[in-house]
């Protein structure tokens, strides 16, 4: 049985209502991307092959909350939705 993506992270799940703060663009690219059929959260090392970056540089946006993410005992998960969006919208300190 894989476990990988199961969870007791339920407050990691997106609300519907949070697909209402996207713009347009960004729903249409939810659903065309299958967003709703991907796992509720994934591993660091996963996220990192999406958002195609090196898994310490994943950790280390993880650790400083530029990704947001929940630490469970020692295994950190990132939200769909917060990786999304991520992807999207980009890093906040690339602004900078």
């Amino acid at each position: 049985m894989n476990h990988e993506h199961e969870s007791n992270e339920d407050e990691l799940r997106e609300p519907r209502e949070d697909l209402l703060r996207l713009t347009e663009a960004e729903r249409e690219r939810w659903f065309l991307e299958k967003w709703d059929e991907r796992p509720d959260t994934f591993k660091v090392e996963e996220a990192a092959k999406l958002i195609r970056v090196s898994r310490s540089t994943a950790y280390d946006l993880a650790a400083k909350g530029t990704l947001p993410s929940k630490l469970y005992g020692r295994c950190r998960r990132i939200a769909r939705f917060d990786l999304f969006l991520f992807m999207v919208r980009g890093r906040e300190d690339d602004a900078a």
